[in-house]
């Protein structure tokens, strides 16, 4: 390692440790944020193994109907 990496490598580790006290709040909003895909993924894996608990849409069936 040349000076230039070292520097390089200081600087990287100063700017890290600066924001680290943000990390674990953007951790944080980011799985709040995936909470809703999760329990969507729930239920269409609910839906599709039992499709008689989840009524049709019909409103969207009567719009795809041309007839």
């Amino acid at each position: 390692m040349n000076a230039v990496e070292i520097i390089a490598l200081l600087a990287v580790i100063v700017l890290i440790l600066q924001n680290a006290a943000q990390i674990p709040a953007a951790v944080a909003d980011l799985l709040r944020a995936c909470l809703p895909v999760v329990h969507a993924a729930r239920d269409l894996i609910a839906a599709i193994k039992n499709p008689s608990e989840f009524p049709a849409d019909t409103a969207r069936e009567e719009k795809l109907d041309p007839s």
